[in-house]
């Protein structure tokens, strides 16, 4: 068993948790709270967002705003793990020529290369990437670009 905390946005998702955790005799540290928008009272040696939740924030300003308040939880050292789906570019030449917005997609597609320059601007000091849960590198044929985001000093 881990010691773990953790946010989530929606309430009912964090009460269905809580139901969860208790039926298995658990009870987790977790509170509502906006993962561009947070702070703890502890430091942490790892972080992770899963399920493409990164992709869930509308902007760059709110995206650059998580990576920021994960690198403020985190203890020298610490790393931030997160997934992303691949664009799929079947999708993108589908919708070649409408006008979307970001609010009306449910995610936001990121490539890689501007989740470098995400990297680059935020305070982290190093970053990799990979094509899925391996150390393989990101390459065409990948659905998913896992990021680790180091905090070294």
């Amino acid at each position: 068993m881990a010691d773990a905390d953790g946010i989530d946005l929606s309430a009912a998702s964090l009460s269905v948790l809580r139901e969860n955790a208790a039926e298995e005799g658990l009870e987790p540290t977790v509170w509502q709270g906006d993962m561009a928008q947070f702070t703890v009272d502890r430091a942490y040696a790892l972080a992770i967002c899963p399920f493409n939740a990164l992709q869930e924030l509308r902007s760059v300003d709110n995206r650059l705003a998580a990576l920021d308040a994960t690198y403020d939880a985190l203890a020298p050292g610490g790393s931030f793990v997160f997934d992303l789906f691949v664009p799929d570019f079947e999708f993108i030449c589908g919708t070649y020529g409408e006008l979307l917005f970001a609010e009306d997609s449910r995610a936001t597609m990121l490539p890689r290369d501007e989740v470098e320059l995400l990297a680059r601007a935020s305070p982290f000091e190093a970053w990799h990437v990979t094509g899925g849960f391996s150390d393989e590198p990101l390459a065409d044929g990948h659905t998913k670009q896992v990021w680790t985001l180091e905090k070294t000093g």
